[in-house]
């Protein structure tokens, strides 16, 4: 069921998919991801951490032994394989709000103006691009929440099927408040979610951290001449 539902309404919740034993694995690695360079800091505290399939090269097999590739795999029908990951987290240090917004640009190999990509950009070393709609449509990001995260705890909030189209700045400065779905979640559990899903959060009202590790699967290349970087 929660497979169709991601279909259907973009997102789907996996209850207790990460064990403890392997939320505590993946959480040990922290410390030392706080030290890489794609690290950002807001009065002192750790806020996001990016890159990290090459910050940490073994994060790949953690992702497979854990079971949320296996997962991912399973929801798309494909074989999964990971481009992107990205660690977030709020405290009362470095709180912040996200608007709405849709996940438009991805990490390619290198910056190649073809198979319908834009705005084409570089950032820290690393190629980004705005794929078709046709190759956001092919991922899947799976969120690993590594703490409770109940409504006052700034959890992910969606709108619903949202995900079957790119909107506009527009469309999505329209999107109204009572559109938006809560997903609240506790530690271990995976919501999956098309990068098309309109999706925000709201800054946390607790003193307790919110770390979530957002990775983006593919299961085929972006394109004929286009690779996502791995």
């Amino acid at each position: 069921m929660n497979h169709q539902r991601l279909d259907e309404d973009g997102f789907a919740l996996f209850p207790a998919a990460v064990t403890p034993m392997w939320t505590e694995r993946l959480a040990a690695r922290f410390a030392s991801w706080e030290l890489l360079p794609d690290a950002r800091q807001r009065h002192g505290a750790t806020f996001a951490v990016s890159n990290l399939l090459q910050g940490d090269p073994e994060l790949r097999g953690l992702l497979d032994r854990s079971g949320v590739t296996a997962l991912v795999s399973e929801a798309l029908g494909q074989r999964a394989f990971p481009i992107d990951a990205l660690l977030f987290d709020k405290v009362p240090e470095s709180n912040w709000k996200v608007p709405g917004h849709q996940d438009v640009v991805m990490p390619i190999a290198e910056p190649i103006d073809a198979d319908g990509f834009s705005c084409l950009t570089t950032r820290h070393g690393q190629s980004f691009g705005q794929p078709p709609v046709e190759a956001l449509q092919d991922l899947v990001a799976a969120r690993i929440h590594f703490d409770d995260s109940p409504a006052d705890n700034g959890p992910l909030a969606v709108v619903p099927g949202s995900h079957r189209r790119r909107l506009t700045d527009r469309e999505l400065a329209e999107v109204a408040p009572t559109q938006f779905r809560v997903c609240p979640a506790v530690a271990g559990d995976v919501l999956l979610m098309r990068p098309l899903l309109v999706h925000r959060s709201a800054p946390s009202a607790t003193p307790l951290h919110r770390r979530v590790l957002h990775v983006v699967y593919a299961w085929r290349e972006a394109g004929e001449r286009v690779r996502w970087r791995c």
